[in-house]
């Protein structure tokens, strides 16, 4: 077995832990629990103040505003829908349209759904991965993380995907579910990361066989939203303990870079 590390704070003892913003390894003297693992003294100095809240209020979203609002826009965007002839004609997703250069319809389109139970399916979803991400890592990385990886299943679709139309949140989804996974990874030799790995990587399995039942789910879309998110979050682990603005620039730049690859190819 290797021998675990020492902390970095306190050589002569040594740990398994690590902190989930930078990595490095920490005592439990030196470890402050977050909403996903543990973090040092100075990433959790950064991050601000360590907030008590009664556990009904951590599992309400009124402790992820941001959360809150993308579930008030996709359930919004799906009543325009249907109540509303031709509100979706400019704002689905669409090869003609992305040719057009109407990059605009790679976002717009994760807030439209082909039914009910596809939107309930999604916003179910983003109940559970948002609140805790939004926490975690703040209110505006989150949502740029969110939006990086909507464009990123959208340009994986019309890079890969042929020529089809698609709406949903799927790929925002993956890359909340590519967060996970990394953080996971990251703390794999804890116990709190064994769980989340098992416990995604069980959801990720389920969720990438469902196109082989049901052909009409876009695979692209998954796959593009996942790898979005992992190349994120693992971008935020090598920059260590930044703020919140650093990380809502990176994840930013990533789907500017991503809308300038789809318009340019």
């Amino acid at each position: 077995m290797d021998e675990a590390p020492v902390c970095y704070r306190h050589p002569d003892r040594r740990t398994r832990l690590r902190c989930s913003q930078c990595d490095r390894p920490i005592c439990p003297d030196c470890s402050y629990d977050a909403s996903v693992g543990q973090r040092c003294p100075e990433c959790h100095k950064s991050v601000g103040t360590t907030q008590v809240r009664r556990v009904r209020d951590m599992n309400a979203l009124t402790a992820a505003p941001f959360t809150r609002g993308l579930l008030i826009a996709i359930i919004v965007g799906y009543l325009a829908q249907i109540m509303v002839v031709g509100f979706d004609s400019s704002l689905i997703q669409t090869a003609t349209g992305i040719e057009n250069n109407e990059l605009w319809r790679l976002v717009t389109t994760a807030f439209l759904h082909g039914s009910l139970f596809h939107l309930a399916l999604n916003g179910y979803a983003l109940w559970i991965l948002g609140p805790p991400i939004e926490r975690g890592v703040g209110s505006v990385p989150f949502v740029t993380l969110w939006l990086a990886s909507v464009i990123g299943g959208g340009a994986t679709v019309h890079l890969i995907g042929g020529y089809f139309a698609v709406v949903g949140a799927s790929g925002g989804l993956f890359g909340l579910f590519g967060y996970f996974l990394v953080v996971g990874w990251r703390q794999r030799k804890t116990q709190a990361g064994r769980g989340l790995l098992r416990q995604f990587g069980f959801l990720l399995a389920i969720n990438a066989a469902a196109p082989l039942f049901f052909p009409i789910i876009s695979w692209q879309a998954h796959l593009g939203g996942l790898f979005t998110g992992v190349a994120v979050t693992t971008m935020w682990a090598a920059w260590g303990g930044r703020g919140e603005t650093a990380k809502s620039i990176l994840a930013g730049s990533v789907g500017l870079a991503l809308l300038a690859l789809v318009a340019f190819l």
